[in-house]
């Protein structure tokens, strides 16, 4: 093989190298994302959270900051084309346990009322289930975090 050939052959190697290097740490890293209960004044944090692709499915896992009651919620999203429905359980420390069940908007969750739900809470002190109604909407997690 002559030199101008190996040069040539070195060289589209390595600009392969480096564009597949930079393709492969481009990967998208979800952020977390917040829901705010508008009812109650709940929020909601899905920790690396983002939306399902239509007609798929993805974990939830991440915190309800609600006063003192901080509680752990884990479940799923699954998504259509039009919103995203999630089903979720919340595990309080106080042990007001309880069960989120929720759509939002995809398109619009950002604006007032864009999804509705029911929250479900058992108290375990007192062996009583209630359930609530409640109007969501996406916020902006910059100012919300587990203390």
């Amino acid at each position: 093989m002559n030199t101008n050939l190996k040069k040539a052959l070195l060289t589209k190697v390595a600009a392969l190298g480096i564009g597949m290097l930079v393709l492969g740490s481009t990967t998208t890293w979800a952020a977390d994302m917040c829901f705010l209960n508008q009812t109650f004044g709940d929020v909601i944090v899905g920790n690396n959270f983002s939306f399902p692709a239509p007609q798929t499915c993805k974990a939830f896992n991440g915190y309800d900051l609600s006063g003192s009651n901080d509680c752990l919620v884990s479940g799923e999203a699954c998504g259509t084309t039009a919103e995203v429905r999630f089903n979720l359980t919340a595990s309080c420390p106080s042990g007001a346990n309880g069960m989120y069940s929720f759509h939002i908007d995809r398109f619009n969750a950002d604006l007032d009322r864009a999804g509705s739900g029911y929250l479900c809470a058992l108290d375990r002190n007192s062996g009583l289930t209630g359930c609530s109604s409640y109007e969501n909407k996406r916020i902006a997690c910059s100012t919300h975090s587990l203390n």
